[in-house]
């Protein structure tokens, strides 16, 4: 269910879309007390390659850039610090399925965070993630585990601002059904970090619902709402989020995709400075090569 790249959603017909989480895990600056699991809250639910049963190998290279508009840029209670956020990203990826119902995919993503007004949070990400994956039959849940290291750091300063190694383990499922013109989705993900600062160490427990739509031959709706509790482990901290986001992805041609999205966070944390809302529309394209 865990697919932390800032890519957009690709939404292909009738396939099978996953219950990936959204984006990377770019966290807030320190001085706002938030942790790299913030940066959730800037992404999207994409197609996660590792999830569509491969039983061939293949590999896959994208290029994104989305442009955001955020109500609390800085993630704190105070919701009066709205922004612009331009993302481009890069990502390259590799998937072998293995027979009997196993896949293995392997994906890469360069990213950054760049900031119009608050310059001094933006960020370049590099994020790896290694799954192996097990359907009993292609209509059956799918199970998986993974690694996933990243490391982030700001553009205007020197230094790090977090890293981290993460493990997980995860379950997901969809189906079709009006005619095979609509498809719902649901999964759940245990996400383990031993991060650096170890401000950011964590366990996370997250559930996902959603529908994707088809409008159109070539154009789409996706809704979703998603749960996480986080649990961190260094100090003492539970945080309660919720979200749900809405988008529309248009089929531009075999390679490009559009889409204008929109979504609302509701972070509720033991940690005051670390409560906060945030609402945020995005105008993104992808290309896959």
């Amino acid at each position: 269910m865990k697919v932390r790249f800032l890519a957009f959603p690709v939404i292909l017909g009738a396939a099978f879309v996953s219950s990936s989480s959204m984006g990377a895990d770019v966290p807030a600056t320190n001085l706002s007390h938030q942790s790299a699991s913030e940066v959730e809250d800037i992404g999207e639910i994409a197609e996660d390659p590792s999830s569509n049963g491969l039983q061939g190998t293949g590999f896959r290279v994208s290029s994104g850039a989305r442009t955001e508009y955020t109500s609390n840029a800085k993630l704190s209670g105070n919701n009066s610090s709205s922004d612009g956020i331009f993302f481009p990203s890069i990502e390259a990826g590799y998937s072998k399925g293995l027979g009997h119902g196993f896949s293995f995919d392997l994906d890469t993503i360069i990213e950054a965070g760049i900031y119009a007004d608050r310059t001094e949070r933006s960020f370049i990400g590099y994020t790896a993630q290694a799954s192996l994956d097990w359907r009993f039959k292609p209509s059956y849940p799918r199970v998986y585990l993974g690694l996933e290291p990243y490391r982030f750091d700001a553009f205007d300063r020197d230094g790090l601002i977090t890293e981290a190694l993460g493990t997980l383990a995860g379950t997901d499922w969809g189906f079709a059904f009006n005619s095979g013109y609509s498809y719902f989705f649901a999964g759940y993900t245990f996400e383990n970090y031993i991060a650096d600062p170890g401000i950011d160490t964590r366990f996370a427990n997250r559930v996902v619902v959603g529908i994707t739509h088809q409008l159109r031959p070539q154009l789409f709706a996706q809704g979703y709402y998603q749960y996480q509790y986080s649990d961190y482990q260094n100090i003492s901290r539970v945080d309660n989020r919720h979200s749900v986001s809405l988008a529309l992805i248009w089929q531009i041609n075999r390679h490009l995709f559009a889409n204008v999205s929109g979504s609302f966070i509701d972070n509720n944390s033991t940690e005051l400075n670390a409560s906060y809302q945030a609402t945020t529309a995005a105008l993104g394209l992808t290309w896959q090569f």
